[in-house]
């Protein structure tokens, strides 16, 4: 990672010409409910990208919670925890049923170009250890 920045945006907070910035989300984690992220921001396609870590002190929010609990039948398969069934994948309305209960997204990473995506999760073992 590069030199890392303290300020994502404008150069200055008083400047009103604000132009959308291109950000590349490289790693995300989320451990006791805040989120740890990594990512690059780019003022304009020919800049260099900026690089910046961020770890917020306040609580993730509901919906980012359960974007992330979305992805834990993904987390299931690829690492052969359980096997696909036709009713394996739930509705996008309801709530994930109880056999990913022991299971948890806490983050991923991105490929080099965004080739690829590293899903990195847990699950609770026997015993209230975690694997």
């Amino acid at each position: 990672m590069s030199q890392l920045l303290p300020l994502v945006g404008p150069t200055r907070p008083d400047d009103h010409e604000v132009t959308a910035s291109i950000i590349t989300i490289q790693k995300v984690r989320v451990k006791d409910q805040h989120l740890a992220c990594e990512f690059t921001e780019q003022r304009t396609q020919d800049a260099p990208p900026r690089a910046f870590a961020l770890t917020c002190a306040e609580q993730i929010h509901l919906d980012l919670a359960h974007v992330l609990s979305r992805l834990v039948p993904h987390l299931c398969l690829l690492t052969e925890q359980l096997t696909e069934t036709p009713d394996f994948w739930p509705d996008v309305a309801e709530e994930l049923p109880t056999r990913f209960e022991l299971f948890t997204v806490t983050g991923f990473s991105m490929g080099k170009g965004q080739g690829g995506v590293t899903l990195v999760g847990q699950r609770t073992l026997t015993g209230n250890k975690v694997l």
